[in-house]
């Protein structure tokens, strides 16, 4: 039963994420361009919109005790010195290498869902990176975790809904290709990862991440770990999601890549599985899993993709974002 809920988890977030065209591989150089601002705009609102509904639950929790409602409260994390370097090590890594791969760690599961075959490039090297990365380097370090108080969690919810009011007010316009506005995209991730994580205190449910399901996927290919684990259906689900979205939209269809192609992707992939496992996570795990519980190794980590990303962003550019840009336009209501 849990896979299953794991798979229509994955699906849900396939198909937010195709119609508001979400990848943070174009939304953080959109970002660093000064020329694109829908998708990042996307990503914080779903991070403060999450940010805020799970710290209304966890004031609950702490000023009233309910029977049965987060018996282990969640804690946040500060960072160590060693959880720190890895973060911005691996996070530079990641960010620099999604370009050859066509997208961030979800991206190219939902590129692959709209028929673009070069993402299987990505997707065989990012997987490939994380398994051989689990067997040769130690895991990664993490940071020391600790119960914030009633005024603590008090400031952060209510920064959070300051932040969501914010860039509500300064969305409304949709990136292009996308059927949905940035400010609809935001919102249905914020309600997804605040809905997983609620369910996942009464539940063995996976994260919103795509770290843990690959690493299981390699396990389980190579037999060396037989049960088939609720995170390992939660990615291929983001596929089948944006694969049900884009053909209702009559977006699908399947591209043939070069050799070339296939290669570059398979090096970016190899790339963002090196980096992920470095960080401890990718854009999906830190954005919308951990950034919202009020994790500073979230924003280290998100920090640094970006960085990765923005260097070769302004110094490169890719050769689809050097074609004349289209400013967005308001979706009629």
């Amino acid at each position: 039963m849990n896979e299953l809920f794991a798979t229509g988890i994955g699906m849900a977030l396939g198909w937010a994420m195709q119609r508001g065209q979400f990848c943070l591989n174009s939304g953080f150089a959109g970002l660093a361009r000064g020329q694109a601002f829908e998708k990042a705009r996307s990503l914080g609102l779903a991070l403060s919109l999450a940010a805020a509904v799970i710290g209304v639950i966890r004031l609950v929790r702490a000023v009233m005790i309910v029977p049965g409602l987060l018996t282990t409260p969640p804690a946040s994390s500060i960072p160590t010195l060693a959880s720190l370097v890895y973060g911005i090590v691996g996070g530079l890594i990641f960010g620099a290498s999604m370009p050859a791969a066509g997208g961030c760690a979800s991206g190219i599961w939902m590129r692959l869902g709209e028929g673009r075959l070069s993402a299987l490039g990505a997707i065989v090297g990012f997987g490939l990176a994380l398994y051989i990365a689990s067997y040769v380097l130690p895991g990664p370090p993490t940071g020391q975790y600790f119960e914030p108080s009633v005024l603590l969690l008090s400031l952060w919810t209510i920064g959070a809904f300051m932040v969501f009011g914010l860039l509500w007010h300064h969305s409304g316009t949709a990136a292009s290709g996308a059927s949905w506005t940035d400010r609809c995209t935001g919102v249905a991730l914020g309600l997804l990862a605040s809905g997983t994580w609620l369910a996942g205190q009464f539940v063995a449910l996976p994260d919103l991440a795509i770290v843990p399901g690959m690493i299981a996927a390699g396990g389980w290919i190579s037999n060396s770990n037989e049960t088939l684990s609720p995170e390992l259906f939660l990615v291929p689900g983001i596929a089948l999601g944006a694969m049900l979205s884009a053909r209702t939209r009559k977006t699908f269809f399947t591209r043939i890549p070069t050799g070339g192609a296939v290669l570059r992707a398979f090096a970016g992939g190899l790339g963002l599985g090196s980096g992920a496992y470095i960080a401890g996570g990718c854009t999906l795990g830190y954005g919308l899993d951990l950034a919202p519980l009020g994790s500073v190794d979230a924003f280290v980590v998100l920090l640094a993709i970006f960085l990765g990303r923005a260097i070769p962003a302004r110094l490169t550019p890719d050769a689809a974002q050097r074609a004349p840009v289209r400013s967005a336009q308001p979706i009629a209501r």
